[in-house]
């Protein structure tokens, strides 16, 4: 029986990195979980920081920079800047979307608001003309 080979083992390296972190350790010649013990990092948050889904605060980069620089590497912090910057940029990019989906929600509120104000217009009137008619009598 022949058993069927899993494609995650025979991922190929990639030829043009996609941010500077990911392009810092492929120019030292380290698969991610090798960079993630010579940072004191998890290979999935090294994973995520070359995904560009989390970026390191400036206390993990302090961490990781003590830690790489005993194992004898050096992070630049142009490297962290760079990684800002696409942080900055990604969450520049959102505020539009986010900014639009507030105002949408706002707005609704308001009709909401100004539905229940309209109604208890509407009842305090009632009551109103009730307590007129009741006194008149």
């Amino acid at each position: 029986m022949r058993r069927k080979l899993d494609a995650r083992y025979f991922k190929k390296e990639v030829d043009v990195p996609k941010n500077s972190f990911q392009a810092f350790r492929l120019s030292l010649k380290l698969t991610q979980e090798q960079l993630g013990e010579k940072c004191g990092l998890p290979r999935g948050l090294v994973s995520m920081y070359e995904a560009e889904k989390t970026y390191p605060t400036l206390n993990r980069w302090l961490r990781m920079k003590e830690v790489a620089a005993q194992n004898g590497i050096e992070l630049s912090d142009t490297l962290f800047e760079d990684m800002m910057r696409v942080k900055a940029k990604r969450i520049e990019d959102k505020l539009p979307a986010k900014i639009q989906k507030a105002k949408e929600k706002m707005e609704a509120l308001i009709a909401s608001k100004k539905e229940r104000i309209e109604l208890l217009r509407e009842s305090l009137e009632t009551h109103v003309k009730r307590l007129e008619s009741s006194n008149s009598t």
